[in-house]
């Protein structure tokens, strides 16, 4: 089955996106993105990135003598806060830390908007690592950057968008229609848009586009499971009401799909979210 063409849209026909204000991908995320989707990547990788730039040093540092992980004397160089940490934990905390340069105006909708990311980025990890599937961190970047077509369009529309935010709350609507009806595009194809440009891979970008299609209309693409995911870490963090969410829809068979009907479990990924979100919202929003 074919994917609801309004989630796959090419944005540049539907509005001037010369004049669009995109961030600029950092370069320290680039790397980290390349090194943490090689299968061979080991904490000696990520530090020698990390070691070139001294103010992510010290943010990393900063990090790792938190409350949140402080545990007996601090820490003062890369190698510690790896050991301390471990190599998961600081994948995380670096991605985040490296991706958190892509904001530019902190208003209400901004950090709202990021603050749901957050969560739904936690979620996807504790998903991911309660499956069995893949490599967490990367469903953790799978999260994160889900809803990045709605940060680029608060960005260039401010004013339009605070109308669409404040429709999606009043009408129960989801942010798909509104934002159709009043732009005649989506969050999901200004992100592809976006992660074109950034060069994303394709893993990244499909998460970013797809993440509010059903197992039906994903049927044939083998990133499936990656995309549902999201989408369940999504529904997750709405039903928490964490941040700017969207309005539930059903996801029965999105469950069904990839194995996760048990409501016991999945309440108990729902209290995990909920206790593991401020750790991550404390150095992404901090």
């Amino acid at each position: 089955m074919q994917v609801d063409p309004i989630r796959n849209q090419d944005v540049a026909s539907l509005t001037d996106v010369s004049q669009l204000d995109i961030p600029s991908l950092p370069i320290i995320a680039v790397k980290v993105l390349d090194i943490l989707s090689r299968e061979s990547s080991n904490a000696d990788d990520l530090a020698g990135i990390i070691a070139f730039d001294p103010s992510f040093v010290s943010r990393l540092l900063k990090t790792a003598n938190s409350p949140y992980f402080g545990i007996g004397d601090g820490v003062s160089s890369i190698d510690g806060a790896i050991l301390r940490l471990g190599f998961d934990t600081i994948s995380d905390i670096v991605v985040m830390a490296a991706l958190k340069d892509i904001r530019r105006h902190a208003d209400a909708i901004d950090i709202g908007l990021w603050e749901h990311s957050t969560a739904v980025a936690v979620a996807c990890k504790l998903i991911a690592d309660e499956l069995g599937y893949g490599n967490p961190t990367e469903h953790l970047i799978h999260g994160l950057l889900h809803d990045i077509g709605k940060m680029i369009m608060n960005i260039n529309f401010k004013e339009k968008y605070t109308l669409v935010v404040d429709e999606v709350r009043s009408s129960g609507k989801p942010f798909e229609d509104v934002e159709s009806a009043v732009f005649g595009f989506t969050h999901c194809g200004i992100g592809d848009y976006t992660a074109r440009r950034w060069k994303l891979p394709v893993e990244i970008r499909s998460a970013i586009s797809l993440h509010h299609c059903s197992a039906s209309e994903l049927a044939d693409r083998k990133d499936i499971k990656d995309v549902l995911l999201v989408k369940i870490a999504d529904h997750v963090c709405s039903e928490l009401q964490i941040g700017i969410y969207d309005n539930l829809v059903p996801i029965d068979k999105d469950l069904e799909f990839i194995g996760l009907t048990e409501v016991s479990k999945i309440d108990s990924l729902k209290k995990k979210a909920e206790e593991e979100y401020p750790k991550y919202k404390s150095f992404m929003l901090g």
